[in-house]
């Protein structure tokens, strides 16, 4: 209860965890709260809408490359993207979408027990 009280007052983790001699983790678990620090790494370059985007386009048009992609982004939609990120959000998309292919032990039983019927 004191640990709660202490995150209400605005006392930070570590603080708290040393005045009760525990980890931050404990602390976390008690309070129940997420620890709010800032997030690491680079921003990404384009958005969840950009990324649609792209997929539609590659969707749309299967034989369209990077480069054209890439040159109707930036004249329709001001978007500029390499080659390599058009690729990647393609191919991650795609594979998502993709059925899973069945192993060769798979088929050979499902083939096997059909012809035994």
């Amino acid at each position: 209860m004191a640990i709660i009280c202490g995150r209400q007052m605005g006392l930070d983790m570590p603080t708290l965890a040393k005045q009760f001699k525990t980890s931050k983790s404990v602390i976390w678990a008690t309070s129940n709260t997420p620890n709010l620090s800032k997030a690491t790494g680079r921003p990404l370059k384009t958005s969840s809408g950009d990324d649609r985007i792209i997929v539609r386009m590659s969707k749309k048009n299967p034989r369209l490359t990077s480069t054209d992609i890439n040159s109707e982004l930036k004249d329709h939609y001001g978007v500029q993207v390499s080659f390599l990120k058009i690729s990647q959000k393609i191919s991650v998309d795609m594979a998502s979408r993709c059925p899973r292919t069945l192993s060769k032990d798979v088929c050979a039983t499902l083939y096997s027990s059909e012809g035994a019927q």
